[in-house]
């Protein structure tokens, strides 16, 4: 990856300075946790003023991203602009005298944005007829590039060569008081062991079976913790199906407020889940993440040591560099052959798992001795 990024070429850098740097990202949650790379690169070399472009709903994830300084939000929660929401916050952001522009994942209105604000230095990669608004452009492979080491070359114009990949977010803060209410209504108690499943998929080929979930959550049971399905209101159906196999009653969240389930996400000791953006979150709060792909291709991604990546070995996999929104082979064999004692063994590698405490064994008689907890391996 590292080479490939380095034959990347640019028509120029910018020789000037600068103080405040605006950074677009409305495409995806992911790519928004993955902006984090660039904000700490651009706070460790410049210390500018980091200020990010985020849909409405975003505002307060993109605020717990450190280096972060000021969140500008758009005026609709969507994965693009329109064409006169781009005139009016183009025209807005040039009254914001920002020096530097830089747009990871840009789109024609957006580019018209980016003209219109004025900023001296506007960057973005050289694909599509909006290239044409941007006077500092990276040629990459936009198909086979991880995306953080992608991103770096954006930096690279402003003369910033950075190896440093990781996400990093901080738990959202004022929460306490829906967090209290969360353990309250789930009769949870502070401290206690939660593993999150993460139910939000950007397509439902890339989530894990709910019988898989179900297994696992049997599993995790067993060893002491407590399983909490979590995602986006649309995500209610198969969460009563994972509780339904399973038999009894597990804590959930389910809403479009970001933050309150990133505040969930950071009292959890593990997460599970697909190639979403709330899974991308958990791994920005350093919590141990276990991480399943299918459609989609794994090596857009830099990973950390506290996450596991599985994927299986089939030779579709992956169908597409974001994943399809159909199995084109209708097996679903990307996902159905990762199985649950796959991710129990990846769960052990990056924490501390115990086997099941057995019933009370009889040793002798009148004489009952209960079985240590011991580590498995």
């Amino acid at each position: 990856m590292r080479q490939e990024s380095k034959k990347i070429r640019y028509d120029h850098v910018f020789e000037g300075s600068f103080k405040k740097v605006l950074i677009v990202q409305i495409s995806s949650v992911a790519r928004l946790v993955c902006t984090s790379s660039l904000v700490h690169d651009l706070k460790e070399s410049s210390g500018a003023h980091v200020a990010l472009l985020v849909r409405p709903h975003w505002v307060e994830v993109a605020q717990s991203i450190p280096g972060v300084d000021e969140v500008i939000p758009t005026g609709k929660d969507r994965a693009d602009i329109g064409l006169f929401e781009a005139v009016s916050l183009g025209r807005a952001l040039g009254r914001k005298n920002f020096d530097v522009l830089i747009a990871p994942d840009s789109t024609l209105h957006l580019a018209l944005l980016a003209g219109l604000s004025g900023t001296k230095a506007r960057i973005a990669y050289r694909s599509g007829i909006g290239r044409l608004f941007y006077n500092f452009k990276v040629n990459a492979n936009m198909r086979q590039s991880c995306l953080q080491l992608r991103d770096q070359d954006l930096l690279r114009i402003l003369r910033i060569d950075s190896s440093q990949n990781r996400l990093r977010m901080k738990a959202p803060k004022r929460m306490d008081e829906y967090l209290a209410d969360f353990y309250s209504k789930n009769n949870l108690e502070p401290g206690e062991k939660m593993v999150a499943f993460c139910l939000d998929s950007p397509r439902p080929v890339m989530r894990w079976p709910a019988v898989y979930f179900s297994s696992l959550a049997q599993s995790l049971l067993a060893r002491g913790f407590k399983p909490v399905l979590l995602g986006i209101g649309s995500n209610r159906k198969i969460s009563l199906e994972i509780i339904k196999s399973v038999g009894q009653y597990l804590p959930s969240y389910f809403s479009d407020e970001l933050s309150r389930l990133g505040s969930v996400l950071s009292k959890c000791s593990m997460t599970v889940g697909g190639d979403s953006g709330l899974v991308h979150m958990s791994r920005a709060l350093g919590v141990p993440t276990v991480l399943i792909f299918g459609p989609s291709d794994p090596r857009r991604f830099h990973y950390e040591d506290h996450t596991r990546v599985l994927y299986s070995s089939v030779r579709c996999q992956p169908c597409s560099y974001r994943g399809n929104k159909q199995c084109p082979e209708s097996h679903h064999d990307c996902m159905r052959l990762v199985s649950p004692e796959r991710v129990m063994e990846a769960l052990r590698q990056i924490a501390d798992l115990q086997t099941p405490v057995p019933l009370a064994a009889q040793v002798g008689e009148g004489e009952i001795r209960k079985s240590e907890s011991i580590p498995l391996r």
